[in-house]
């Protein structure tokens, strides 16, 4: 499903030239008070040799959603994931 999501962009692992990140409704309530549920949490992919700049403002993202089950140790880590040709 193509879609336009709208969040703010939490690095998985670099600060530049960033090519996976976690997409989350708020900045407030990820960082400074409860964690966002995994209903609310979007793991954004960009399209091979694609990368975005970090931003700490609000960003859209656009591309195919993904929903299915990831788990870890028998625990729901994602539901969400997205394919980003364009931020």
């Amino acid at each position: 499903m193509n879609v336009r999501l709208q969040g703010f962009m939490i690095p998985t692992d670099q600060a530049e030239g960033v090519s996976h990140f976690v997409l989350v409704p708020s900045l407030f309530s990820c960082c400074y008070g409860q964690p966002p549920g995994v209903q609310h949490v979007i793991e954004v992919t960009c399209a091979k040799g694609m990368t975005v700049p970090f931003e700490v403002v609000e960003i859209y993202a656009q591309g195919t959603l993904h929903v299915k089950v990831k788990r870890d140790g028998g625990y729901v880590v994602s539901l969400f994931r997205a394919s980003i040709a364009r931020a």
